[in-house]
């Protein structure tokens, strides 16, 4: 009766000032995750608890900032999490960037071996779009037109959840331009 797993962002109630002054909500996926980060100093940190975000938790973050960057582990279920969240946190109007930190690391590993400003430096020239995440985790040979083709409509679908009509666009171009595809066809498909 009193914790709902899906309602509750681990470490909210003390990032909450710091996601607003900010502007900005780093998503973890475990409470280590968080208590690392905090100990090192990033303070506008929370976690989902697990892999499974909700439209709840994602409307908790919105009442501090739109912009939510997820920093998920770099494993098969962080990464198919990540990119389940995305579409998600899209639908709800809101910003997504996302991290992918390096083989076997997560950001409570990755914290304990870098100082602040490392850890910053790394999410800030990491940070990057979910149509660049997509494509960087689901890597397609160049001679595999059917994977291509459907790696272009699975972003083209995400692109699709997004409410506002500008923002779709600008993605639209920037799948566009990163797989030599005509804007009119993504359209269409979206």
């Amino acid at each position: 009766p009193i914790y709902v797993k899906s309602r509750a962002l681990y470490g909210i109630w003390l990032a909450k000032g710091d996601i607003s002054k900010a502007d900005k909500c780093l998503l973890a996926e475990g409470n280590v995750d968080v208590v690392s980060m905090h100990q090192l100093g990033l303070r506008n940190v929370v976690a989902s608890c697990g892999t499974s975000l909700t439209e709840e938790q994602i409307r908790i973050i919105k009442k501090f900032t739109n912009n939510i960057t997820v920093m998920y582990d770099g494993d098969k279920a962080g990464i198919h999490a990540a990119q389940r969240a995305i579409g998600m946190i899209l639908k709800e109007g809101m910003n997504v960037s996302l991290v992918l930190f390096p083989d076997g690391d997560d950001p409570d590993s990755f914290c304990r071996k870098h100082t602040l400003e490392e850890v910053r430096a790394f999410i800030s020239e990491n940070e990057t779009d979910f149509v660049s995440y997509m494509a960087l985790v689901n890597p397609v040979p160049a001679n595999d037109p059917l994977g291509r083709a459907n790696l272009i409509n699975d972003i083209a679908d995400t692109i699709a959840v997004i409410p506002d009509a500008v923002k779709r666009s600008v993605f639209v171009d920037a799948l566009a331009q990163r797989f030599g595809v005509e804007t009119r066809i993504i359209f269409e498909r979206i």
